[in-house]
């Protein structure tokens, strides 16, 4: 029986026929796995469970009582299967969800990419965000929630609709009309990137003003924390300065995104919505401006860009942060990018985690890292 640990949630995976021939023999191990993540959400994905006995259904109740702490919820089940648990009564015992509709993207105009998945223009008015095959139904699953959490807070985010299966990857279909990725429309239009930029400082800065009281949130802080005592690629002296430098960061409960940048937004009818809320936490607007920072400032430098005019990222990046923090002062400017420059690195050596290690991570390590970890960090007054 396999299982995967993502986050606070566990997933586990069930095949086959789930009778009094077999049991006995995934009993055990199941109910060892409830057991050691008893403060986990847990998950039982029955997309390969090919039908279940009066044995199974007692084993996944014996499992539901056993796990009352956290959420216990059987997903992907087969019109077949889910029927035997519908006229046994135990969907109104435990929480049990069909299988996911099967989109695929054949023939879809591809919107944007990013590190996590794909968009794609469903129709006229929707849009399906297509996760990388790394990512579990349970963390897709909780980025649909999130994103319905952050608009019910008011946040401006895409009203996400349903989790679907495309071929082996999961997504969500999202609802934007005639929209476009903020990054594209700039470039579509260069001649006003100044305007577009200032446009872009306002919506960050309004979402960085939003306070979030939902439990469900990650504390970013301490999930940047937790990843910098992971990274394979530092030495004990580098991951110490990591996890130093994210604790000299005030605990806040502003709305952090985690992966905000042009690709990352949509724009309809000159409003502008977030997406990808895969990583959207609670904390300082620090880390988001850190990265926007990386994305404009720091990756061009050794990631070659096919972004023309070249000097136009740059452009970004200065005028949203004279938007941001309301100053054209030079000295102020060149401060608030001393301060944000070693956040921005350790937070791009953190995805090492999650992301295959490409080339660009080596070079932002062996150029960058030991650059930041000479100089004095500027103190952060923001």
């Amino acid at each position: 029986m396999k299982s995967a640990l993502t986050g606070d949630v566990l997933t586990i995976f069930l095949e086959g026929m789930l009778d009094v021939n077999t049991v006995n023999s995934i009993s055990n191990e199941m109910e060892n796995l409830v057991k050691e993540n008893s403060d986990k959400e847990i998950i039982v994905d029955c997309s390969n469970l090919s039908y279940i006995s009066s044995m199974g259904l007692r084993l996944m109740l014996k499992m539901r009582k056993l796990h009352k702490s956290k959420g216990f919820t059987l997903i992907e089940v087969s019109r077949e299967v889910y029927e035997v648990f519908e006229s046994s009564g135990f969907t109104k015992i435990i929480n049990i969800k069909k299988a996911l509709q099967q989109i695929s993207v054949d023939g879809l105009v591809m919107l944007g990419s990013g590190m996590s998945g794909k968009v794609y223009r469903l129709d006229d008015e929707k849009t399906l965000k297509v996760y990388n095959k790394n990512w579990t139904l349970a963390g897709v699953q909780k980025e649909q929630q999130t994103a319905q959490s952050a608009f019910i807070l008011g946040l401006d985010t895409a009203i996400s609709y349903d989790v679907v299966r495309v071929g082996e990857s999961y997504g969500i279909i999202y609802e934007l009309l005639q929209a476009e990725t903020f990054d594209k429309f700039i470039l579509a239009h260069a001649d006003q990137t100044e305007e577009y930029a200032k446009m872009f400082a306002k919506f960050v800065k309004k979402q960085h003003s939003i306070h979030i009281d939902d439990e469900s949130y990650r504390d970013y802080r301490q999930t940047m924390i937790n990843y910098a005592k992971k990274v394979e690629l530092y030495n004990e002296e580098e991951r110490k300065f990591a996890v130093d430098l994210f604790k000299k960061v005030p605990e806040k409960d502003y709305f952090v995104h985690g992966d905000l940048n042009l690709g990352n937004v949509m724009i309809q009818d000159g409003q502008l919505f977030m997406i990808d809320m895969g990583e959207a936490s609670k904390g300082h607007p620090l880390f988001d401006l850190a990265w926007i920072y990386y994305v404009y400032v720091m990756k061009p430098t050794y990631v070659p860009s096919n972004i023309s005019p070249r000097e136009l990222p740059k452009i970004l990046w200065r005028t949203f942060a004279q938007e941001y923090f309301n100053t054209k002062d030079e000295k102020t400017l060149v401060h608030y990018e001393k301060v944000l420059l070693p956040y921005a690195v350790i937070q791009l050596l953190n995805w090492t985690l999650f992301v295959k290690v490409q080339a660009f991570f080596t070079k932002a390590y062996e150029e960058f890292l030991p650059e930041v970890m000479k100089n004095n960090i500027e103190p952060l007054d923001f």
